[in-house]
């Protein structure tokens, strides 16, 4: 089987021994056509490869709008969901906080009052005796 490198290599040599005078462009020996097919077909293989470069981009151009579409789906997600976190965390921290809040004054409430009471008793006890 002749390749083209092998057909190339041939032609090389065959420049290699010939002389200055016959380098005319009428005596220069060009390499035989390796697959001839293939040079009468290069003109739909260009079109080919240009409709499919055409489709391509077109098709890159429908991608990017996706990829920007679900790019803005995603932002908004993540935008209710850091919402939702800061309202959960607001009514966590807020409802805690008044609750401890409550509980205290509460609890100071029960005391003052028990030691209102205590002093009632001992006030009323010295006044008596």
């Amino acid at each position: 089987m002749v390749t083209s490198l092998h057909l190339t290599a041939k032609y090389y040599k065959k420049m290699s021994n010939t002389s200055p005078n016959t380098l005319s462009p009428s005596h220069v020996p060009y390499p035989p056509d390796p697959n001839p097919g293939t040079i009468r077909s290069l003109p739909s293989i260009a079109q080919d490869q240009q409709d499919d470069l055409a489709a391509s981009t077109a098709a890159l151009a429908s991608h990017r709008v996706a990829l920007a579409d679900l790019a803005a789906a995603t932002l908004d997600a993540q935008t209710r969901l850091v919402e939702v976190v800061v309202r959960v965390l607001e009514q966590t921290v807020h409802g805690s906080a008044a609750r401890a809040a409550r509980a205290k004054a509460e609890h100071l409430a029960a005391v003052a009052k028990g030691l209102e009471g205590n002093w009632s008793v001992r006030w009323w006890g010295m006044g008596s005796g």
